[in-house]
This record gives structure tokens, C-alpha cells and sequence, in this order.
């Protein structure tokens, strides 16, 4: 088992892992660092010197895990893409969004087009919650909630040469809108962690709300 990190380690943005794992290379998210002070593609040079990529897994729909997969799709069209529906749903509307976005920068160049992100998602296989669903002949994941937004996953990959466990962004607690993590007890030999903003202490949720209703109240009037 071989992993290489193309972005998101130490750094926030960027979120893609290549994982080589019984002679298969599994990427782990594929997301866009946001800001101009860097690159905005992970190192995608490690898939080439690597052999490409044969499966792709998506732990959530935000643009730091997503914002690069049409590019990457788009040069290996056999890899399908394996998450969960809701980000199915939500990385269609994301995806299509940032590209408005960028057709309307007149000093920025699309880093993909509109027919990248339709047989993009063509290449998508939807899987539910706590299923064990075989992408490989010796290889099985099974997706957990992961909080944190509609339709986030916790990735368990189970293979012949061992198990993983990928995070992705989590949160423990429940929300108005998504209930907080849900695992059962993993045995995994290597575990992989989204650590963004983990040595911060967060602002109590209700003062939260609260500060968002304020704000709101203040807007209307």
C-alpha cells in the first residue's frame, strides 16, 4: 500500500490522496486550492508517474474535494466515479456553479468545460450509507455519514492487501439540517483524517444560530 498526497496536506484546499492499493490506484477526492497565491490543480504529475487512476471516491461535495474532478475525469474517462447520492445531486449544482463563475472572469481561463462536467457525472455511481459495495474483484467500500454537509462520507476501503479509512470533513455534533457522524467500530491498518481548523476550539452552535438570525434580521430591515 502506497499513498501519495497531491494537495491538502498541510494546506487548506486542495484535497486529493492517490492511494495504490492491491495494484490498484484509488484517488481519494479531487478538489481546487481557492485563492491566487497558489496552484489551483493538485499535483496530478504523481498519477501520470503512477499509471493513472482506476477508481475515484468522493468524501463530500464541497469545491476543495470536487473542484478538479472534470479535469481529472476527463483524462482517465474509464475510472467511474464512486460517493454518495446527495453529493451526487450536490456536485452537479456546485460544479456547474464554479463554472458560471469562471466564464464570467473575463481575466481567467475555465479550467474545464460545460461538456466535462456532463460526462463527468455520466461516470458517477451512486452508493448509500453502510453499504458494502464491491468496486474491484478484491476490493469492497462502504460509505459512513460523516456530518459535516448533506450527503458526506466517511470512505472504508477494505482490499486484499488491507484496509483504509478516509475521513473526509466531519463533525461529530448534529445539525439543524444533518446529523453528526456515524460510525461503527473500524478496524482499519491505516486511517487518513481531515484535520482543518482541529486545534480550534468552535463557537457554541446556538450562538451561532443566534449571530446568523441577527444578521438575517439586520439584512431585511
Amino acid at each position: 500500500m502506497n499513498i501519495s498526497f497531491l494537495g491538502g496536506a498541510c494546506e487548506v484546499g486542495g484535497s486529493s490522496i492517490l492511494l495504490k492499493i492491491s495494484h490498484k490506484n484509488i484517488l481519494l477526492d479531487c478538489g481546487i486550492r481557492q485563492g491566487a497565491a497558489k496552484d489551483p490543480i493538485p499535483d496530478f504529475k504523481i498519477i501520470q508517474d503512477n499509471g493513472g487512476v482506476d477508481a475515484i471516491i468522493i468524501s463530500h461535495a464541497h469545491m476543495d474535494h470536487i473542484g478538479c474532478l472534470p479535469i481529472i475525469s476527463k483524462e482517465y474517462p474509464m475510472a467511474k466515479i464512486y460517493t454518495n447520492i446527495m453529493t451526487k445531486d450536490l456536485m452537479k449544482v456546485l460544479l456547474y456553479d464554479s463554472l458560471k463563475i469562471m466564464n464570467n472572469r473575463e481575466s481567467e481561463i475555465p479550467l474545464y468545460a460545460e461538456k466535462d462536467v456532463k460526462s463527468m457525472m455520466n461516470r458517477v455511481v451512486p452508493i448509500n450509507y453502510m453499504v458494502e459495495f464491491n468496486i474491484f474483484d478484491d476490493m469492497k467500500i462502504c460509505f459512513y455519514n460523516a456530518g459535516h454537509i448533506a450527503g458526506a462520507c466517511c470512505v472504508y476501503i477494505k482490499s486484499s492487501e488491507g484496509s483504509l479509512f478516509y475521513s473526509g470533513d466531519f463533525s461529530l455534533f448534529s445539525q439543524r439540517t444533518v446529523e453528526g457522524l456515524k460510525l461503527p467500530k473500524l478496524r482499519p491498518d491505516i486511517g487518513i483524517f481531515e484535520t482543518t481548523y482541529g486545534d480550534r476550539l468552535h463557537s457554541n452552535r446556538e450562538v451561532e444560530e443566534q449571530r446568523l438570525i441577527d444578521i438575517i434580521k439586520e439584512c431585511i430591515e
